[in-house]
């Protein structure tokens, strides 16, 4: 049985793969615009090597 503080934890973890994806798809955008990857990576947070595999 799920309680409560399952409920919360699952909608948590949900919301910060959302927000990976998010920066993710901003990052194969600059990406596709020509930025360097050291500035893409710098701008989303995001390592240089997901960058670079992205």
């Amino acid at each position: 049985m799920r309680t409560e503080l399952d409920y919360r934890w699952e909608l948590k973890q949900e919301r910060l793969e959302g927000r990976e994806e998010g920066r993710e798809e901003t990052a194969r955008n600059f990406k596709a615009k020509g930025f360097p990857v050291e500035t893409i990576a710098e701008c989303t947070g995001l390592p240089i090597e997901t960058v670079l595999a992205l």
